[in-house]
């Protein structure tokens, strides 16, 4: 499943900025289900749980849609394995936008295919993202580890895509209420 997309994501240099998770202590009071950040991004609480992470299935092409240059899934999916995410986090909606990191870095220019969102940013420029985002507003910020992506991403499914067999529309949410993981800029861990 993922493996499929962190190919991408490892390999291909163009790709999202931070997709910052905000990591808080989950207080024995309830904590939001989703916040708005002073970038204006929406955070969306993602619960703790387990879930299989992985795929032992080759993958046709045909499904892949964008991605079917890795039409046998990516080496480090197999096997399958049961994964627990012991912490509930915060997640951003969608991928960061051009005009928030343009906050962190003005002169950021991007009207690249996959605009408004950010594209075109190294893993490095990410992470600094990130801790500026953090003391900025004393929270701690950071890129998802590769299993909580793919947590976050199947929002509680099996299959191939969180919408099934075949992609999701671009902007479609999943049961979590995060979009774009499937489709558009991918995101770095």
């Amino acid at each position: 499943f993922s493996g499929q997309m962190r190919q991408l994501v490892i390999l291909v240099l163009v790709v999202a900025s931070a997709v910052p998770i905000a990591r808080r202590q989950i207080a024995k009071e309830a904590s939001p289900s989703e916040y708005v950040n002073s970038l204006g991004q929406k955070m969306v609480r993602i619960q703790a749980g387990a879930f299989q992470m992985g795929n032992d299935q080759l993958v046709p092409a045909e499904k892949l849609g964008v991605h079917s240059l890795m039409s046998s899934g990516d080496y480090d999916e197999r096997p399958a394995r049961r994964v627990t995410i012991s912490q509930a986090f915060y997640m951003s909606e969608t991928e960061v936008t051009v005009e928030q990191y343009g906050q962190f870095r003005p002169d950021t220019q991007n009207t690249g295919k996959f605009s408004p969102y950010l594209q075109g940013v190294s893993w490095f420029d990410a992470v600094a993202f990130a801790q500026w985002l953090s003391q900025k507003e004393s929270k701690h910020y950071r890129l998802p580890t590769e299993a909580e992506w793919e947590y976050a991403c199947r929002a509680g499914t099996s299959g191939l895509f969180s919408s099934g067999d075949l992609p999701p529309q671009h902007g479609t949410a999943n049961a979590w209420g995060l979009k774009n993981l499937h489709t558009g800029v991918l995101e770095w861990c």
